[in-house]
């Protein structure tokens, strides 16, 4: 396997969608809001992006995509967290995922970030057991809420 990272562009924007979707389905969703595809133009794609998309590509393929952001901490710093992450079920298993993370890692000592974090919904058990192995909470387990802006 040949496996690259991109920075994702417009001709990416169905893939990303279909990737969203499969996020939620993985993690037993059962009812998926339609996703926005100017939403995700101006949010990932234009200038000043919110985010960062990431493309995770094999022999020229995309077969995943990582959605990260930053959060501060006055004790740690910037830190990278990543919002969203999925890789095509064909490629899960075959040790593709320390290849995403060392090019996280990457990203982030080129950033100054502190830490990698993931943001993971309760029921996505898969992604749990996945990250599990992976991480150093140094102890300390981080729950985030969330209230939608009315």
């Amino acid at each position: 396997m040949n496996i690259n990272f991109r920075k994702a562009n417009k001709n990416d924007i169905e893939f990303i969608i279909d990737c969203f979707i499969k996020i939620k389905e993985d993690a037993g969703f059962k009812k998926i809001e339609p996703i926005s595809k100017s939403r995700i133009i101006n949010d990932l794609l234009l200038d000043n992006p919110k985010a960062v998309c990431l493309i995770v590509e094999n022999e020229g393929d995309s077969i995943g995509v990582v959605l990260y952001s930053t959060l501060y901490y006055v004790d740690t710093g910037q830190i990278m967290n990543v919002n969203q992450f999925y890789l095509k079920e064909c490629y899960r298993g075959k040790g593709l995922f320390n290849n995403i993370l060392k090019e996280l890692n990457s990203i982030s000592k080129q950033n100054g970030y502190s830490y990698i974090g993931w943001e993971v919904w309760p029921k996505y058990i898969k992604a749990k057991e996945l990250y599990s192995h992976v991480v150093d909470n140094s102890g300390v387990d981080y729950t985030h809420f969330y209230k939608k802006v009315k």
